[in-house]
């Protein structure tokens, strides 16, 4: 009786949260636009500036020590640790390795405009939005939340890959590629690869789901090239490399970061099932993929995104990959073909989405315990997407088996009053 209830009061505060959203749509945009310059302007000004002006620890921290290693490793000099692929080095050069630090700092800010730009549109595209004010919201958002701030002040990539990745694989999908559009495709890719820890899970979609054999055998022969480029300047094989990149990576990863595999299982002194771990993800993955290869494709760069967010060593800049699934939920919310309850369970996941990237980054760093509080629930929150999009692939997978699935319709939103 105490669920019946719980579950009936729930369902009616949501569908009351509705109807007044709906009645007064223009208000709500309108305050919550306003809501995101005053929050988000402050924290951008603080984190464009790091970049650009700080000096010390806290200026574009991760970018120059990027840049520092991009030199040493070409001009033979030891460098800190073995933990980038070889590939990395070369691939990143023309945007690192050639300028002064303080050159490379303005250049960065005019790549994060152009990702944001892109980001933004695919953003929008997926989720379906398409009124101006919902435009301009969704740009503020991903200016505010606390993982893009982060990546901008620390110099990091999530916000170059994340467009470059998703992008190559919008692409991909479209079929009967011209040549141009192809090469755009391979060299987005290649690129995303230049950090694999945050993009490797989304070349299982191009792989299994969108079998776009000339465009990952282009990118793959790409990347050995490049690999074997670069190792030319270190005079080491593949196999010496491997032994020095698996000796030195357990001490790395186990250090600072949260909510990935590697985070749980490093206290636990078992630093060398981290790699299989890993692996095993990337395999399960794999395998749900091909399972679910004709599902939405937003809900297969979902599941990647998550997945590529927990399989790999990250902090807090590449919590940006959680938007992603974000995007795909509110596009399942618009396309009309969730029940009752289902479309309750995502709005309540979407709106504390939303809340959790809003908070200060900081807030996540506190001094233990209230830093495992915070963590926990993110993660939890990510857990909580994950469990949705593969609870929707599952069931609109045993529909479109009995043939009662009508598919995706991303006009459908509009006559849906509730929306």
């Amino acid at each position: 009786m105490g669920y019946n209830r719980l579950h009936t009061t729930i369902l009616s505060f949501v569908s009351r949260s509705e109807e007044w959203l709906s009645r007064h749509k223009e208000k709500f945009l309108t305050g919550a636009i306003c809501f995101l310059v005053v929050l988000g302007a402050p924290r951008l000004f603080y984190q464009v500036w790091r970049l650009l002006m700080r000096d010390g620890g806290n200026g574009a921290n991760d970018l120059q020590l990027l840049r520092q290693w991009i030199i040493d490793w070409f001009e033979g000099k030891p460098i800190y640790s073995y933990i980038l692929f070889p590939a990395t080095f070369p691939t990143l050069w023309p945007i690192t390795g050639w300028l002064s630090i303080e050159a490379t700092r303005w250049l960065w800010l005019a790549l994060y405009a152009i990702a944001f730009w892109g980001l933004v549109r695919i953003l929008k595209s997926g989720a379906v939005v398409r009124d101006g004010k919902e435009t301009v919201l969704l740009a503020l958002f991903v200016l505010t939340i606390y993982p893009t701030g982060v990546t901008i002040g620390n110099g990091q990539m999530a916000l170059l890959l994340l467009p470059a990745v998703v992008a190559g694989l919008i692409i991909s999908r479209e079929g009967g590629l011209t040549p141009w559009r192809r090469a755009a495709a391979v060299a987005l890719l290649i690129f995303s690869s230049s950090k694999l820890p945050v993009t490797a899970p989304f070349f299982l979609i191009l792989m299994i789901s969108l079998k776009d054999i000339k465009t990952m055998t282009a990118v793959g022969v790409s990347y050995v090239a490049l690999t074997f480029f670069s190792l030319s300047f270190r005079k080491m094989s593949i196999p010496e490399f491997t032994a020095r990149w698996t000796d030195e990576t357990p001490g790395v990863v186990t250090v600072g970061g949260h909510g990935n595999i590697h985070h749980f299982l490093g206290p636990l002194g078992i630093e060398n099932v981290l790699l299989p771990s890993s692996v095993l993800m990337l395999a399960a993955l794999a395998v749900w993929i091909y399972k679910f290869r004709k599902t939405d494709f937003w809900v297969q760069l979902g599941v990647a995104a998550i997945v590529a967010r927990l399989w790999a060593y990250h902090r807090l800049y590449d919590d940006l990959l959680i938007i992603i699934p974000m995007a795909a939920l509110l596009r399942l919310l618009r396309n009309g073909s969730l029940s009752e309850n289902e479309r309750a369970a995502a709005i309540v996941i979407f709106a504390v989405s939303v809340v959790s990237f809003l908070i200060p980054g900081f807030f996540l760093q506190f001094p233990h315990p209230w830093e495992a509080l915070f963590q926990g629930m993110q993660i939890f929150i990510w857990l909580s997407l994950l469990v949705f999009l593969l609870y929707y692939a599952y069931t609109t997978n045993r529909k479109k088996s009995a043939g009662t699935e009508p598919g995706f319709n991303p006009d459908s939103h509009k006559h849906n009053s509730r929306s």
